[in-house]
């Protein structure tokens, strides 16, 4: 048997035969790669999204807390800082108290003064 010569016009046919249904295989192929490369993203993504948001809320419930705390210790401030506006008041009494009860220095060195000019005057002379 005596094979047939291929001619160009052949080749181009199977050529053509074989693109179309390489192409159709290729496109078969790619569309499930996808559909499966974007499902296992989406899968991924959903996860992470699932993830991020737990953290956030994680997150959210830290920042509350911390804020419930310093509050807290804000309410401590304020009492012992009343605390010591009453002793800085009590003080300040007492202090305007004792200029009530003794005579200042400067008034008790002029008294001194005229009273050592009085001795010398009522002291007999030698």
């Amino acid at each position: 048997m005596k094979k047939k010569a291929t001619t160009i016009e052949d080749l181009a046919v199977l050529i053509t035969k074989n693109s179309d249904s390489l192409e159709k295989r290729l496109g078969d192929r790619i569309a499930k790669s996808s559909d499966a490369l974007e499902k296992r993203l989406g899968d991924r993504i959903a996860k992470s999204s699932d993830f991020l948001d737990k953290r956030i809320d994680d997150l959210a419930l830290m920042t509350a807390r911390g804020f419930t705390s310093v509050d807290e210790r804000f309410e401590k401030v304020e009492t012992r800082l009343d605390s010591l506006n009453e002793n800085i008041k009590s003080t300040r009494r007492d202090v305007l108290a004792i200029g009530d009860r003794y005579v200042p220095r400067y008034e008790f060195d002029s008294l001194l003064i005229r009273f050592n000019s009085l001795e010398e005057k009522l002291r007999p002379k030698r």
